[in-house]
């Protein structure tokens, strides 16, 4: 996703390490951290934690707009964007057909030397480890017929054309900087039938695990990592339940529900099919103006039966609590949502100054989402939060 960076995995507490380093084996105290292509401190739960851990280091951001995480930044060093760098276009995977395709700039409106490939490059060269780089860039992105070589330099033109050349399976480069694009159908056998077949040979041969074994192990190397960094916030209990090889009854009970008994509705997050992922962008405020005023901002969404019992009428201001804090906002009645359950979009609510007024208006519900991450893929549980309501 993150060209030269081969995964795009999601690091959602980026601020429990440098707030609380002793409680996960860090013998240290975190001084700076480098923010590429995300905003994750704004997005994520709890969002008033991250800026804690901000203020307590030196911080670099590479992005091409001033985000809230590069307005807590020390140095800022703009991207380029899609349209003015070299990148293998993260296109979407489908089950038809297989395809590969570049980008390659159009433009460069303010002349900017660098990317976050030639900052992240040149970072690398200046500590003694560009060889290491290249070989952790080949392993990820599975360069074998056509690797970066240690030894030298890369542009970023050029390890583009590493991976077209590997991706497309040797087509020609000069076919990708005039076409951009290359792809097949395939054909329904492989589409259904081949990683199947491929894996279970015959008839006669099991196609299924009963349990999934592999959590076993993964168990066992928490268990050595604790031990070895002597990380005292980890629960073990916690992570035996949750990799439990077979579903268990607990797995159906998330603690956050049963310890919030003073909360009484749910709250949960959802996207708005006409609003793109950060309020800095132009296209936002022209979906505004052709869908009309209440796509400005966003609402609480209330069932109408619940409403009517707390005497919350439409687009009346109303306050949402959880435990980590609480904010207003308009109240929107729908019978399409359960009489215990309370919905705020996100996307909205924006705090950087640099943004348009348009970004800055409706609730920033991040900011009063508990923080409650599964164990197993560290991703948040943005449904997991209970709440108050009650009139402004």
């Amino acid at each position: 996703m993150f060209f030269p960076h081969a995964t795009h995995n999601i690091a959602q507490q980026v601020g429990v390490s440098p707030n609380h380093p002793g409680r996960y084996g860090l013998d240290y105290e975190p001084e700076m951290q480098i923010f590429y292509g995300t905003n994750r401190p704004f997005s994520t739960a709890n969002a008033r934690e991250q800026f804690k851990a901000l203020a307590k280091t030196y911080n670099v951001a590479i992005d091409i707009v001033l985000s809230e995480t590069a307005s807590m930044a020390d140095i800022v060093l703009p991207d380029l964007t899609y349209l003015e760098s070299w990148h293998l276009s993260p296109t979407r995977y489908t089950p038809y057909s297989k395809h590969t395709a570049i980008r390659q700039p159009v433009a460069n409106v303010y002349n900017l030397p660098h990317d976050a490939y030639s900052i992240l490059w040149e970072l690398a060269s200046r500590l003694g480890i560009r060889d290491e780089y290249i070989r952790q860039i080949n392993r990820k992105w599975k360069l074998k017929k056509h690797p970066l070589k240690p030894g030298r330099d890369y542009t970023a033109r050029e390890a583009v054309e590493h991976l077209w050349r590997e991706k497309s399976k040797g087509k020609d480069f000069d076919y990708a900087l005039e076409h951009a694009f290359t792809g097949k159908k395939r054909p329904a056998k492989d589409t259904y039938l081949k990683g199947v077949e491929a894996k279970f040979k015959g008839p006669d041969q099991p196609k299924m695990h009963f349990y999934a074994e592999q959590l076993v192990g993964s168990l066992d190397k928490v268990r050595q990592t604790v031990k070895a960094q002597r990380i005292r916030e980890l629960d073990l209990d916690d992570y035996k339940r949750a990799m439990a090889p077979l579903p268990e009854k607990a797995h159906a009970f998330p603690a956050p529900h049963l310890e919030a008994s003073r909360y009484p509705f749910y709250l949960i997050t959802y996207k708005r099919m006409y609003r793109n992922q950060s309020g800095n962008t132009a296209l936002n405020p022209i979906l505004n103006h052709a869908l009309g005023h209440d796509t400005n901002e966003n609402f609480v969404v209330i069932n109408r039966a619940t409403a009517h019992r707390q005497k919350i009428e439409d687009g009346a201001m109303v306050v949402i609590e959880t435990r980590v804090g609480k904010l207003q906002g308009k109240a929107k009645l729908s019978e399409g949502i359960r009489p215990d359950t309370l919905a705020v979009s996100y996307h909205y609510g924006q705090q950087s100054l640099a943004f348009p007024d348009s970004a800055k208006q409706g609730i920033w519900i991040n900011s009063i989402l508990e923080s409650h991450p599964d164990v197993v893929s560290g991703m948040e549980s943005f449904n997991d939060s209970k709440c108050k309501l009650y009139k402004a």
